[in-house]
Formats: C-alpha cells, structure tokens, sequence
C-alpha cells in the first residue's frame, strides 16, 4: 500500500508516492523534445527499446526470500523524453546499497493514452538465485 500524489499541468509533472514501508519516491519533470545528452543512451529511440525489451521486472518481496515478478504489456510502444529539475528516491539514496558516487540518474520517460496491463509473473525464490 502506498499514498500517491500527482500533479500534472501544461506538460508538467510532479509525482510522489510513499508506502507504508517508508519506501519513497520524488519527482518533478516537463515535456521536452530535446534528449539528454550525458544519458548512456545515445537517443530516445535506444532507451525506448531497451524497456520495451525489458518490460518484466522482480523486486524483493517483504521478508526477502523471494522475488515478485511484474510484467508490463502495451498495444502499442510510444514514449517522449521528460526533462527532469528534481528526483529523490529512497531506494537509490540508500548509502548501504549505493555508496557515493556509484550510481547516478540516467532520463525519465514518459507513456501517455497507452493501453497496457500489469501481469503477475511466478516469483523467484531468493534462496536458489546464484
């Protein structure tokens, strides 16, 4: 469960959710045509195949034994490049996790007017993952 606050005005986003773990997330963006020209995709056209190719995604499940699968499905693939002022996560803020200097925010995405469907996927069990 999480709380969800998302305004979203003339191409202009802020979003923000907090679960009831605590986990975080922040972000204020706004439509842009132009792409990020220190990402580690050379243009949006190669981030935009490298999720579409990469629409099934596992996360930690609460006691860490296993791995919750999700998978994303569209009937069409579009996205446009978002120019981002701020972005705060609690997960990547995490020093223990990501010490300085290790990780750094790459470009934001955006899918509007897509008809998709989250799929459940079979977990993974932590325990047998070498």
């Amino acid at each position: 469960m999480a709380n969800f606050k998302v305004d979203e005005a003339n191409g202009q986003y802020n979003i923000e959710f907090k679960s009831e773990d605590e986990t975080f997330l922040s972000i204020a963006a706004h439509e842009t045509k132009e792409w990020n020209k220190v990402s580690v995709f050379d243009d949006r056209d190669c981030a935009s195949d490298f999720f579409r190719n990469g629409s099934v995604g596992y996360s930690p499940d609460k006691i860490g034994e296993t791995f919750d699968g999700l998978e994303l499905k569209t009937k069409s693939w579009e996205v446009s490049p978002l120019a981002v002022s701020n972005v705060s996560s609690s997960f990547f803020e995490d020093k223990s996790v990501f010490p300085d200097g290790s990780i750094k925010f790459d470009n934001a995405l955006l899918m509007k007017n897509i008809d998709h469907e989250w799929n459940t996927k079979k977990s993974l069990d932590n325990r047998n993952i070498n």
